[in-house]
């Protein structure tokens, strides 16, 4: 195994104290009625630490759900130390000792607020639904070689849960959904290469997350709010495999500034109208959309720096709206591909009074809202139309109704009024046509 680690190490108390403990094994007391028992171990500082609804099945131990909720009984639990019976033979712990009946019970050994560290057994291969979940105590937990799922709420609330001590292993290869949602503490940097499959909302609210690096990873989607409000998130590292980065992603992780790559290249949608993927980020520069991205959904780039946008010539068929809401530094979009539609108030706050944005359309989309230019606050907008539709442009403008006027060729043209093909101009702005073909376009400006 050669999985990257989640956290700087540091010494787990339970390792040392396997070797100095009074007793170098857990010790399996069969029950006196029923078909429930217990395993009981004592720690070096000489606190028993007692774990119940033990299930025999076939020589191999299992736990049932809920029987330790609310515990006084366990604080530290090494399961990585033997267990014996009472007749010293030595019993293996099942694969899913913690995932609970079926594999989907709930609360195996959650809601004991005085555990304070876990190592899990080297046979687990899942952690179950709520396994862990309420135990705000819970400071550190190591997880064996092997495991392959943690399931939803899994480590849920767990506002102590700094570290994981020695990784996620390479044999992770799924996080449910809300698996680690609220674990405040826990810093990171976070590194899952194995990991094909994440759930919604599984690091919601981590806010001393410093770092994701998931690109070595298969993941796919990264589904809604799944690092929301991971407020000290610097960086994020996606996976050449990412497909789609849904509602809220990483929206409110008003410290990232570094997003790689920031639009992977297999990207097909960004957000959609529910919210933005995210939002409050400091992402600068100039952004290329790849050309499997046809979808970017409402207040996607909201307040990013991004200077210029250029839609690659094949993929993005629409923008949603308010895509770059109070996107200060915009200053040339670039739409290289055939578009479909733009919605209403798409550059609404977006530029600075007084620095002139450019809009570079290939064609004009067969739908454009009547509002398609207002809110924006550079007031001195070019829109470049594509040299192919001159004809016909001309044809329209000599044509058409009274309007808003703009200047066309040095002289003031007249421009429909709320004519969908278009839109309608914002009163007090300058409003400018030019034409261009792909050499004409600056070299700022990348028509891929």
């Amino acid at each position: 195994m050669n999985a990257k680690p989640l956290l700087v190490a540091t010494s787990l108390a339970l390792a040392a104290t396997s070797a100095s403990a009074a007793t170098d094994h857990w010790t399996y007391t069969p029950p006196a009625t029923g078909t429930r028992g217990t395993i009981s171990w004592t720690d070096s500082s000489g606190f028993e630490n007692v774990v119940n609804g033990i299930i025999l099945s076939d020589g191999q131990i299992r736990i049932y759900p809920n029987c330790n909720r609310s515990s006084t009984t366990l604080r530290n639990a090494d399961f990585s130390i033997p267990v014996r019976d009472l007749g010293g033979n030595e019993l293996a712990y099942s694969p899913d000792f913690l995932a609970g009946k079926d594999n989907t019970g709930a609360a195996v050994l959650g809601y004991i607020t005085g555990l304070t560290n876990i190592v899990v057994n080297a046979n687990a291969t899942s952690l179950g639904n709520y396994c862990f979940k309420g135990c705000t105590g819970l400071v550190r937990i190591r997880l064996p070689d092997g495991l392959a799922s943690i399931r939803m709420d899994a480590f849920n609330g767990d506002t102590a849960l700094v570290e994981i001590e020695n990784a996620f292993p390479d044999s992770l290869e799924s996080i449910g959904n809300s698996a680690f949602y609220g674990c405040k503490a826990l810093t990171g940097p976070l590194v899952a290469n194995g990991l094909r499959t994440i759930g919604s909302r599984a690091f919601h609210t981590c806010s001393a997350l410093l770092g994701v690096d998931l690109s070595a990873s298969t993941v796919e989607t990264f589904p809604e709010y799944v690092f929301y409000n991971a407020s000290k998130l610097g960086s994020i590292a996606f996976p050449d495999t990412t497909a789609a980065i849904g509602n809220g992603c990483l929206e409110g992780c008003s410290s990232l500034t570094n997003v790689t790559p920031l639009l992977p290249p297999r990207l097909e949608t960004l957000g959609t109208d529910n919210s933005p993927a995210w939002r409050d980020d400091p992402i600068q520069g100039h952004v290329v959309s790849p050309p499997t991205l046809e979808r970017i959904g409402t207040r996607a780039f909201r307040t990013a720096k991004i200077e210029t946008f250029t839609a690659a010539k094949k993929g993005l068929k629409t923008i949603g709206q308010y895509a770059f809401f109070q996107a200060p530094n915009l200053t040339n979009v670039v739409l290289s591909a055939t578009m479909e539609g733009i919605s209403a108030n798409w550059l609404d706050s977006s530029g600075t009074a007084g620095v002139p944005q450019h809009v570079w359309f290939r064609n004009l989309p067969a739908s454009l809202p009547s509002n398609l230019w207002a809110g924006t606050k550079s007031l001195n907008i070019t829109i470049h139309l594509p040299w192919s539709q001159e004809k016909a442009w001309r044809e329209w403008v000599a044509t058409g109704p009274s309007g808003h006027t703009f200047t066309f060729d040095g002289a003031t043209k007249t421009l429909p009024e709320n004519l969908n093909d278009v839109g309608t101009w914002q009163s007090g702005v300058t409003q400018n046509v030019t034409w261009w073909k792909d050499v004409d376009a600056p070299t700022l400006v990348l028509i891929k």
